[in-house]
């Protein structure tokens, strides 16, 4: 499968924001590798922020340059992370651009919201097929190897939040790393 995982842009109140290594992403990227899948990243937050007219300065890219990116890519499965809650609007906002361009492609949130929040991202938006809750590393590679059958055999992933049937179902926490 060819996996494209995205970064999510977030607003800031300042120019500035303490920006650190993107480790869960890149540590995931690795273990998608290893399971034999192609991957790819992108990361809009690494473009200079632009000042919104409220004087909050947002980090990300374009919606043109996520979606040139998303198609040029020509992902199976793109998975969204979103580290900061407060980014979690802009998340959704990825998703929804996925589906625009292909309502085949399969969306899957993790980050430190989809842990927190485990559910609620899915109720939240129509755009997500999938969430991660943990550490995904393990999680998100069962995920891809189990969507290779039609229908999916989800229901033994640990960590791996989905709807099915209208319902919300979260298996178990999956174990650390």
């Amino acid at each position: 499968m060819r996996v494209l995982l995205i970064y999510s842009p977030y607003t800031y109140p300042h120019a500035y924001a303490l920006r650190t290594e993107l480790l869960g992403i890149t540590y995931l990227a690795a273990a998608v590798r290893a399971a034999g899948h192609e991957v790819s990243i992108l990361d809009p937050t690494i473009n200079p922020p632009i000042k919104l007219p409220d004087g909050s300065f947002f980090y990300g890219g374009t919606d043109e340059e996520v979606r040139d990116t998303i198609i040029r890519q020509a992902p199976d499965v793109v998975g969204i992370s979103c580290h900061y809650v407060f980014s979690h609007q802009e998340a959704f906002r990825i998703a929804s651009i996925v589906k625009s361009i292909d309502s085949r492609i399969i969306t899957v949130l993790g980050g430190l919201y989809a842990s927190v929040y485990k559910e609620r991202p899915l109720l939240d938006s129509d755009a997500l097929d999938y969430s991660v809750a943990g550490e995904a590393e393990k999680s998100f590679t069962d995920l891809l190897s189990a969507l290779s059958p039609d229908p999916p055999d989800l229901p033994a992933i640990a960590g791996l939040v989905y709807l099915m049937d209208s319902k919300v179902n979260y298996i178990t926490k999956r174990p650390w790393i």
